[in-house]
């Protein structure tokens, strides 16, 4: 799957109709489809930042939300599944500009840092895009809570 991630065109095109061939394949209920699901959405995703089609944005969101219905909310990378709807939801908000995204892109951020052990890398990574998030909502809104929010002050 990674192989393409920088690679826009063709090949990623087919890779991605390769993979879709092959979720169809497994049998419901497959511990190997949230996975996959997930990497085909990221797929799409990075097609979206390359070539700028909303409809492989749009295909994103749709297997990035439906990949919750499979997996197993036990699974110890539970977050990984949080990251990446995150992602997608800020990358409609850098397409849309509505706000409503960057909540919910922040909502998936807050929920993957309660399924990861505070002190690891990727808890500090989701901290860091919660707060790049909030300064973008700072910027736009001019809402000084958003401030107040990052670094735990008052007004």
């Amino acid at each position: 799957m990674y192989k393409y991630k920088a690679i826009g065109g063709e090949e990623n095109i087919k890779l991605a109709l390769q993979y879709t061939e092959f979720l169809d394949s497994l049998p419901p209920g497959s511990e190997k489809m949230s996975y996959s699901q997930r990497n085909l959405a990221m797929t799409y995703l990075q097609r979206y930042r390359n070539t700028g089609d909303i409809e492989d944005l749009n295909n994103a969101q749709n297997l990035s939300e439906n990949t919750f219905e499979a997996f197993n909310s036990t699974d110890p990378f539970m977050y990984e599944f949080h990251d990446s709807l995150a992602a997608v939801y800020f990358s409609h908000y850098g397409q849309t500009r509505d706000l409503h995204y960057l909540s919910l892109g922040f909502n998936q951020y807050k929920l993957a840092l309660g399924s990861m052990p505070p002190t690891s890398y990727d808890a500090s990574c989701c901290e860091c895009n919660i707060a790049n998030g909030y300064a973008t909502r700072y910027r736009r809104l001019w809402d000084s809570i958003c401030i107040c929010t990052v670094t735990g002050g008052s007004k």
